[in-house]
């Protein structure tokens, strides 16, 4: 293949994913991995969204989690992207598989978040614009694996639920109810500065409505964008024993 055939390949590709990676309605949520170990321990995750090589719109996502037992925990979590939408998540759960090198746990959990979202990524001359207004639930489980490879800890999640929507789409009700299937990968290194530890999250989700299974992005156009990256910081707090 030809440099002139490589650099036109390129940029098809790249002008693909832009149009792929365009503003949406619905961001899937980011949740850190707990891996606290100890009973009393807390640990605190701050990371960094995005899903466009442009690396906007950006989201942001906090969480915090205590250590009820050694291997049962709940996390509180917060996701927001800037002025389109905001998320209160709440888990618990419990690691039925807890060794050395391999964890295995179940976390059910709760979610609420809230839109008001104009989109814009049409032209902007040609009114009206989509503009989504109201609120959802998300109820879910979350299956969640840890793999100690020494130089890093491997995490795989796979996460299932009802997306309970409460939208008003330029005032159309849109309330069709859909099952959240999402998979996530989890890549933190094994090295930890001062309690502080990093890790890369990349997550895939797909929304298929109950009774039809039809993709809401079918429905509505760009209404959510499949691929989500994260990067962000966790830190362990003292275990706090009585």
């Amino acid at each position: 293949m030809s440099d002139k055939k490589r650099r036109i390949l390129f940029v098809s590709a790249l002008v693909t994913i832009l149009f792929l990676n365009s503003c949406t309605v619905y961001t899937p949520a980011i949740q850190s991995p707990v891996t606290i170990k100890e009973k009393g321990q807390i640990q605190a995750d701050a990371n960094i969204s995005f899903s466009s090589i442009l690396l906007l719109p950006l989201g942001f996502n906090g969480s915090i989690a205590y250590g009820i037992s050694d291997n049962t925990s709940v996390q509180l979590s917060t996701n927001m992207k800037l002025f389109d939408y905001y998320e209160y998540d709440i888990s618990a759960g419990n690691y039925f598989i807890n060794k050395n090198k391999f964890r295995l746990g179940l976390f059910p959990g709760y979610s609420y978040g809230k839109i008001d979202y104009l989109d814009m990524s049409g032209d902007i001359m040609s009114l009206p614009m989509n503009d989504w207004t109201g609120n959802y639930h998300n109820f879910y489980l979350r299956l969640q694996s840890l793999i100690d490879l020494k130089i890093l800890t491997l995490g795989i999640g796979a996460k299932t639920g009802l997306f309970l929507p409460n939208l008003l789409m330029d005032n159309t009700i849109v309330n069709k109810k859909a099952i959240i299937t999402q998979p996530t990968l989890y890549i933190k290194p094994n090295i930890e500065f001062d309690k502080i530890s990093c890790g890369l999250s990349l997550t895939y989700l797909s929304l298929n409505t109950l009774g039809s299974f039809q993709n809401y992005n079918h429905i509505h156009q760009n209404f959510y964008n499949p691929f989500i990256v994260a990067f962000g910081f966790s830190y362990k707090f003292d275990t706090i024993k009585k």
